[in-house]
């Protein structure tokens, strides 16, 4: 899969410290492992995405394996599409910190399935963190809104509770691709949003309706479970990797703070579309 330069959309080509294009654009590769092709334009603030306290809250979480439900669902929807393309060209737009980006290169690992995978997202701090857990993927801060590749060259392309810009991804996908969308369900953190607001908002996105100008759904499933979290530093955690953190009160988050323990629930919908034939 090709990388193109976000500014000339020239291919750029790898050298062992930085990325150029024939117009002489130049992007160093940092030594974490990570390239930085987030121009100036693109950004939505001065530090956009995720901050480095809520990479870190994630990371810890993440590891922990309290989602890993949500990625073995990922890894199997993946697997089930690579009968038709090998080496199979995958982009995580939004990655976070690459826990899904990594147990998927994983899991397609273990299968032996060739794969050309790509994280992106547009923290910085994310993006670093993702850098330290594979080698073997490429990592850049970019903004899922312009992708920093070709046209119709991914054969999966995954928005896990990120952003949905639908031209910019019927772009980058084949016309067999597929796309996979995670969204929460109503009943998600449920008891944590209990304690944090005093009326809960039971709205959801459905992302079909979102994309449906040009995707159709071709699968759907629920995630569905519960959780036990046992300490106050887990559900504090827990609280500063969701939007959550930003949205309550600090007498809430301060309340919440003093639970030694809580059980939530877990609503996740996991989708796969398709392109609509163009």
């Amino acid at each position: 899969m090709k990388i193109l330069c976000p500014q000339c959309q020239h291919p750029l080509q790898q050298t062992a410290k930085h990325w150029h294009c024939e117009q002489q654009h130049h992007f160093d590769s940092a030594k974490q492992g990570y390239t930085n092709l987030l121009l100036v334009q693109h950004k939505r603030s001065k530090i956009p995405g995720d901050s480095a306290d809520m990479v870190n809250a994630r990371k810890r979480f993440l590891n922990l394996g309290l989602y890993q439900p949500l990625a073995d669902a990922i890894n199997k929807r993946v697997l089930k599409h690579t009968h038709t393309h090998s080496p199979l060209r995958i982009i995580d737009a939004g990655c976070g910190e690459g826990y899904y980006t990594q147990q998927l290169a994983q899991a397609l690992q273990h299968a032996k399935v060739a794969a050309d995978i790509t994280g992106i997202d547009i923290s910085k701090f994310a993006v670093k963190a993702a850098a330290g857990r594979s080698k073997d993927i490429q990592w850049f801060v970019a903004n899922s809104s312009h992708i920093p590749v070709e046209d119709n060259s991914c054969d999966v392309l995954l928005s896990l509770f990120s952003p949905l810009p639908e031209a910019e991804f019927a772009r980058v996908l084949k016309p067999n691709g597929l796309l996979i969308v995670a969204s929460t369900g109503q009943q998600h953190l449920l008891q944590l949003r209990e304690q944090l607001y005093e009326q809960v908002n039971s709205d959801v996105l459905n992302p079909c309706d979102k994309l449906a100008a040009q995707f159709s759904p071709s699968q759907q499933q629920n995630i569905n479970y519960q959780l036990d979290l046992t300490s106050s530093a887990v559900i504090s955690d827990l609280l500063c990797m969701t939007p959550h953190y930003w949205r309550a009160s600090p007498e809430k988050k301060q309340q919440l703070s003093l639970l030694p323990q809580l059980r939530v629930n877990i609503d996740i919908n996991l989708y796969g579309l398709q392109l609509i034939s163009r």
